[in-house]
């Protein structure tokens, strides 16, 4: 079995089926948008793809075919939901509706382990404070940074 299908299976069993898997993926996809050359992010970082910090992910060269974007795009958003689950341990994590675990595993994939500094976000979240939540997600430096995402986020969170 080849490694990208290791890890969707690995997302299915997570999730509980492979279609929960790609509508979660797909959401971080669209608010990603995928570029095949290279760009700047609003931080100033060498991005492709997906939203691939070049760096981080060891992408040489100024293009990205979308084939081999796709299959970073799934080690990545592994890496974002076990982030996500770090951040409010994994019984927890695997509480919340299946619309929240994949507001945080989008939130982890876009900044990475930087979501575990949203400790009254993460307090909220453990106490079920749906209010607390959204204002908190509101309220932050990356919410007006990624406008529209954020928005979608507060709005969902309850769902």
């Amino acid at each position: 079995m080849h490694k990208k299908h290791y890890l969707l299976v690995a997302l299915a069993v997570f999730f509980g089926n492979s279609t929960e898997v790609y509508a979660n993926m797909d959401m971080t996809k669209n608010f990603e948008g995928f570029r095949s050359k290279s760009y700047r992010d609003s931080l100033g970082i060498k991005t492709i793809g997906y939203g691939f910090n070049m760096q981080a992910c060891g992408i040489k060269g100024n293009t990205i075919t979308k084939s081999r974007a796709d299959s970073i795009f799934i080690r990545e958003y592994a890496k974002a939901q076990a982030i996500a689950a770090q951040y409010v341990g994994r019984d927890r994590f695997n509480q919340l509706t299946k619309m929240q675990q994949s507001i945080l595993t989008d939130m982890a994939y876009n900044m990475g382990y930087g979501l575990l500094k949203f400790k009254r976000l993460r307090s909220n979240i453990l106490s079920n404070n749906v209010k607390g939540v959204r204002n908190e997600l509101a309220k932050s430096r990356w919410a007006k940074q990624v406008s529209n995402r954020a928005k979608h986020h507060i709005k969902n969170w309850s769902v």
